[in-house]
């Protein structure tokens, strides 16, 4: 029973995150911010990253599961290539 207890977290744990696409710099999957918000955000992340090159992506998803927070937005970073090499 324990093995098979382990197989299926071990399964569980492989299973990729649903993720579409990027759209831009928010991404509102689970419908919360409303279109003032996500004008602001956009502006603010497209300034920071002229002055910067600095780079910020905000998404919302309606369920990450048992998934640690911050798991997700490391998958997240490495999927979409968030980031400037070198």
């Amino acid at each position: 029973m324990l093995q098979l207890t382990a197989l299926l977290l071990i399964a569980q744990a492989q299973v990729p995150l649903a993720l579409p696409p990027p759209r831009g710099y928010v991404n509102d999957f689970a419908g919360v911010l409303d279109a003032a918000s996500v004008a602001h955000m956009e502006a603010v992340i497209t300034e920071v990253r002229q002055k910067t090159r600095g780079e910020i992506a905000v998404v919302t998803l309606a369920d990450i599961g048992d998934r640690p927070a911050a798991d997700v937005a490391l998958e997240i970073g490495r999927r979409w290539g968030v980031g400037v090499k070198g």
